[in-house]
């Protein structure tokens, strides 16, 4: 008598003395330690009970229909203990239990003994349906059991801890913002956080600035890494793409499964991205620097005045309207020896009249060669009359072949003396409705990131290379059978791709380099976004550089801070015009962020294939006396067997992590680099302002520095070779499990056709490699197999075709 769903077998029962070990429960079937940890409850063995048929438990138990009813007449399992099942019939011995308790004895087994080295082919366990569906059933009564552990590992505990991050940011950004709104009237204007010395206000932008940049990365990075998860494709989308001979990308994050996997899931990355996105601009116009711009009076006079000679002044002439004991105290100060004054060329002076404004100096002096006694003076620079004026008014430059020459009235100009302001003053300011904006975007991407960990609550997405190897040997794709060589370009072309069973031959010239291992579209995605970074700061460095009319080469602005001449107006107004906002023009000034963060996301993208091709080529036989040893499939999430989980998904911590700490670093830089200026009159009872672009060259030479740094980084890691494989003959060249041309499912799954008997292999340490039947009968044959195995696997042969 055989069970429902066994065929034709001979079961040889047998009787011995010894006592048999108990290896089930006697009531209900319990899984071996393989899956349950210690700590698993009695109510999760009673589900595990009901979901299988008592005949199929009795059968895994290595049972007979005769057998059971032989116990029955015996009282129980007791007359059972001394009876040892053989089945002789191996398609039949699928005994789920007693194959993962095997494999577990056969690890630890001192003697390095090995299944499948020469064993009899009895002693090797087959794959059948219902040792899949077990195997199904078992993972997912751990999946069910998982809980908070399950939460926090994987993935998971990515995406929950960059959730945890952004919710102490949201918390702590509530709090600030409670504190400002107890001091301020109005979102609409900015907040002055400080007010005081340029060079204090410098340092506190500089550090709040690194702040920022700290949070924006945080974000970014969570973004990333939910990305990843949430373009990953489960394995039923990966099935139903391949019935229609195409191809999704595993392993990296992807824009191009987006087209293939859930629609919500897609729109999810999509939203969660630009959020990203929109944090890092508008993080980075929270804060801004106002400076106190000034008038300056010009004064035109002979030699004699600065020795105290007498001068002459009328009303005609005195259009600053300075009066005449200001000019004799000014006199005074120049006959003292005018130590308070600054000698500037005629060069400098022109480029003073030329600036937007003026912050550095009270009093411009003109020494002019004319012997009139009469002095002339004006009023430029900010808040003069109202409005911006220019000293035009009172001078006239021209082009001459030695330089520029300054006239006043025809008169030439020998040189400038220039009294600096007392202690110019800057204020921080903060834009509270900016603010409000990023706490709002720090809630959107906490309910992102929580909608995360929900949408793949029930599904288990390939999102590593250890999640595609695991669901492929578990499941071998049928679409790919027999091609384990094929390549992306097979499949593109469409010659020996979907449907070629004939068998390749692996020759390879030599190894692969790692930037073989992207597609052309991540480059090209990559290389724009560098290009356009890198031409743009380029070009505003020039720009910083060569300002003026004549094209004189000036020195770098200093870090973080834009000179009058390195100023770009947005906005010229009184109090009877209206100024674009604050909060409007920061955003619009940080826009540039946009360009760092589509790098950020193209570099990382372009680094996890290089580590994804580098992680895949791991698992061939190595030059050396030892070869490689078999290794772990490291997996996203629900580890089973001798499985590894780990935080990171594909780029290792240490790699993402730097990436990270640079690109901060590079934000921080471009906000020094880019930024707004604010300019009001240091008359407090003015409402005048100024309010345009301000560059700093110093800090967008250290900006493309950075990036060409990054660039070299790049392309020395990508200039890597691969681990060479071990041939058949001998030669080290060449990896057959290099990743070329991007990421491919339909490549993964065809090296995945596991052997027959290997039905747990998943669970194990493997290697990839040429493998053939228990019994070795295939060993000589023309057309070899390769896969994955937790057995010996030998080396490919040059003159031998493979499936």
């Amino acid at each position: 008598m055989h069970w429902p769903f066994q065929s034709i077998a001979t079961d040889t029962v047998s009787i011995f003395t010894a006592p048999a070990p108990e290896l089930f429960r006697r009531g209900t079937w319990q899984p071996p330690k393989t899956y349950d940890s210690d700590k698993d409850s009695a109510a999760s063995t009673r589900r595990g009970s009901t979901l299988i048929p008592d005949y199929v438990v009795n059968f895994i138990r290595g049972e007979t229909p005769e057998s059971v009813a032989r116990r029955k007449q015996n009282g129980g399992n007791r007359g059972m203990r001394a009876v040892d099942i053989t089945h002789q019939h191996r398609p039949q011995r699928s005994h789920m239990a007693l194959m993962m308790l095997a494999d577990d004895v056969e690890a630890g087994d001192g003697g390095g003994r090995r299944r499948g080295d020469g064993d009899d082919a009895q002693s090797h366990v087959t794959s059948t349906s219902t040792t899949t569906e077990l195997q199904q059933i078992l993972r997912d009564g751990q999946r069910s059991r998982g809980g908070w552990r399950r939460v926090t590992t994987g993935w998971r505990s990515g995406v929950l801890l960059s959730l945890v991050l952004v919710l102490v940011m949201l918390i702590a950004g509530f709090v600030c913002l409670v504190i400002a709104g107890t001091k301020i009237t109005s979102l609409a204007g900015p907040m002055d956080l400080f007010t005081g010395s340029c060079s204090a206000a410098a340092t506190l932008n500089w550090g709040l600035h690194a702040l920022i940049n700290v949070a924006v990365v945080v974000v970014i990075v969570g973004a990333n890494y939910a990305f990843q998860v949430l373009s990953s494709p489960t394995r039923t989308e990966v099935s139903e793409v391949h019935e229609n001979r195409k191809w999704l990308e595993i392993g990296v994050p992807s824009v191009r499964n987006f087209w293939y996997v859930g629609r919500g899931r897609a729109f999810l990355a999509m939203v969660l991205l630009a959020v990203a996105v929109m944090t890092q601009i508008i993080y980075n116009s929270l804060i801004f620097t106002t400076t106190a711009g000034t008038t300056y009076d010009l004064i035109a006079v002979e030699p004699s005045f600065l020795t105290g000679a007498q001068f002459s002044n009328s009303s005609s002439s005195n259009a600053a309207a300075l009066s005449r004991a200001q000019l004799l105290d000014l006199q005074s100060l120049l006959a003292s020896g005018g130590g308070a004054l600054t000698n500037l060329t005629t060069t400098a002076c022109v480029d003073l009249f030329d600036d937007t404004f003026n912050a550095e100096y009270s009093n411009i002096i003109l020494s002019t060669s004319d012997d009139n006694s009469l002095v002339a003076t004006a009023q430029a620079g900010f808040g003069a009359n109202n409005t911006t004026t220019s000293a035009s008014t009172l001078i006239t430059t021209t082009a001459t072949t030695s330089g520029v020459e300054i006239l006043v009235d025809g008169s030439s100009v020998s040189y400038c003396l220039a009294e600096r302001t007392a202690s110019p003053t800057c204020t921080v300011n903060l834009n509270p409705a900016v603010f409000a904006t990023i706490l709002g975007l720090n809630l959107v991407t906490l309910l992102l990131m929580g909608a995360t960990l929900l949408v793949h609550q029930h599904s288990d997405p390939l999102v590593t290379l250890g999640d595609a190897i695991a669901s492929f040997l578990r499941e071998p794709d049928p679409s790919t059978r027999d091609n384990a060589l094929v390549t992306r370009e097979n499949l593109r072309l469409g010659l020996g791709g979907w449907g070629f069973t004939e068998g390749k031959y692996w020759s390879p010239t030599r190894t692969p380099l790692w930037l073989s291992a992207p597609s052309l579209a991540q480059w090209a995605t990559a290389g724009s976004w560098w290009l356009v970074a890198t031409a743009l700061a380029a070009a505003a460095l020039i720009l910083t550089v060569v300002t003026d009319k004549t094209g004189n080469v000036h020195g770098l602005s200093p870090f973080g801070i834009a000179t009058p001449r390195t100023t770009y107006l947005f906005t010229e107004s009184s109090s009877t015009t209206t100024i674009i906002p604050a909060a409007a023009l920061a955003i619009a000034v940080s826009t540039p962020q946009v360009l760092l963060a589509g790098l950020y996301f193209s570099t990382n993208a372009l680094l996890t294939a290089f580590f994804l091709s580098r992680e895949s080529s791991l698992y061939t036989q190595r030059p050396g006396r030892n070869g490689a040893a078999p290794r772990s499939l490291r997996v996203s999430a629900d580890p089973v067997g001798v499985q590894a989980t780990s935080l990171y998904l594909t780029l290792p911590r240490p790699v993402s992590w730097a990436l990270a700490v640079w690109f901060a670093a590079m934000g921080f830089v471009l906000s020094q680099s880019c930024f707004v200026v604010s300019v009001e009159e240091s008359d407090a009872s003015s409402s005048n302002h100024l309010r345009g672009l301000g560059l700093s060259g110093t800090a967008l030479l250290v900006l493309l520095a950075m990036l060409i740094i990054l660039l070299l980084a790049v392309a020395a890691a990508g200039l890597q070779r691969l681990p060479p494989s071990q041939m058949a003959d001998g030669r080290a060249t060449g990896n057959p499990l290099a990743i070329e041309g991007g990421s491919c499912s339909a490549v993964l799954s065809a090296r995945c056709h596991r052997m027959p008997e290997e039905a747990g292999v998943w669970m194990k340490k493997v290697l990839w490699g040429v493998v053939t039947s228990a019994g070795g009968q295939d060993a000589g044959s023309h057309v070899g197999h390769v896969t994955y195995s937790a057995r010996g696997v030998g080396e490919l042969d040059g003159n031998r075709r493979y499936i």
